[in-house]
């Protein structure tokens, strides 16, 4: 197994979690089990989920779900079935966080720089029924079209500074009124912005922050 079985309260999240668990055992041996098997890591950490940071993914899950429900209700009457709030993983190496956030309830997005991992996300998530479009190639430090998403996620994508810092002003910049930032891992410096307030969704771990003016 993938991950050391934890106790879980929430049907709907634990078929998320098995789910998540069984598929990537199945697809990504396949692809490269040498650069995405971490299990130097998973004998620090027995609780590791593949490819969710600190391990938690029972935390995140429940981040992502606080985060529809606070859009959908605030937002009344312009999310549903049809048409669900856009999500966008910036830096979404093989498209994993971009499967949890479709699951939970997303129209989910990644954007990835690198050419080899974005095929590799263009793989994996069409599997599940993502389309091939919402995985895009790019760099998230220039892309342009940060004002289509409602939510974006990174973890600490890049390991420069100054690139990290271009990267967040240009979500400074580019982000529309009501988009919620989720950034978590990492020592570099977060979003710093007096057009961003700390959101009313709280979650461990993660800093969640909301635009509340241009």
């Amino acid at each position: 197994m993938i991950f050391k079985k934890k106790k879980c309260y929430d049907q709907h999240l634990c078929s998320i979690i098995y789910a998540y668990d069984s598929f990537f055992r199945c697809k990504i041996d396949p692809y490269n089990s040498n650069l995405y098997r971490d299990d130097k890591r998973r004998k620090i950490n027995k609780g590791h989920f593949l490819f969710v940071p600190k391990g938690d993914i029972i935390e995140l899950l429940k981040c992502f779900e606080n985060i529809l429900n606070y859009l959908s209700k605030k937002n009344k009457g312009m999310f549903d079935s049809k048409k669900r709030p856009y999500f966008l993983d910036a830096g979404c190496g093989i498209g994993n966080i971009m499967m949890l956030a479709d699951r939970v309830g997303f129209d989910a997005f990644g954007i990835e720089y690198d050419h080899k991992t974005f095929k590799i996300a263009q793989k994996i998530v069409t599997c599940i029924g993502i389309p091939l479009r919402n995985v895009i190639r790019g760099d998230i430090a220039t892309y342009e079209e940060y004002y289509k998403y409602n939510v974006i996620y990174s973890f600490i994508p890049i390991k420069s500074h100054t690139k990290q810092n271009a990267f967040m002003q240009k979500l400074a910049n580019t982000t529309k009124v009501g988009t919620i930032t989720v950034t978590c891992g990492g020592d570099i410096p977060l979003l710093e912005d007096d057009r961003f307030e700390e959101s009313i969704v709280k979650c461990r771990r993660v800093r969640i922050l909301e635009k509340v003016r241009e």
